[in-house]
């Protein structure tokens, strides 16, 4: 898979995830606590992923 076309989908799976955090955050229901924990779990790893397709990118750049 290219790095451009692999950023990219992991760009929008992060818009989506974090558009489905605020939703969950939003509903003020008690009993999605451990959702949103798996979220933000899930968030972070995508940011992780993000950088290191970034550091990738740049090795391949020189």
């Amino acid at each position: 898979m290219n790095g451009e076309y692999a950023l990219y989908v992991i760009k929008a799976e992060l818009r989506n995830k974090k558009a489905e955090m605020k939703q969950l955050e939003d509903s003020g229901d008690d009993s999605v606590v451990r959702t949103i924990t798996k979220v933000k779990h899930q968030i972070y790893d995508l940011d992780y992923a993000i950088e290191i397709l970034y550091e990738y990118q740049d090795e391949d750049d020189r």
